[in-house]
C-alpha cells in the first residue's frame, strides 16, 4: 500500500511539493482517532517536515 500511495502522489509531498524520496512519509488525513480509516484514499504522502 505504501509504494502505491507513494506512486499515486508522484513521490512529492501533498502538503509543501518536495520530492526528497528519503525524507517521504505516509500519512493520514483523516486521523484514526477522529474516525479515519486505514484505506488508501485517506492516506496521503508527506515530507518529515511537514509530518
Amino acid at each position: 500500500m505504501r509504494k502505491y500511495v507513494f506512486e499515486r502522489d508522484r513521490l512529492q509531498c501533498q502538503s509543501c511539493g518536495k520530492t526528497a524520496i528519503e525524507n517521504l512519509t505516509i500519512d493520514r488525513i483523516i486521523p484514526l482517532a477522529r474516525g479515519g480509516k486505514n484505506d488508501i484514499s485517506n492516506l496521503q504522502t508527506l515530507c518529515r517536515t511537514c509530518n
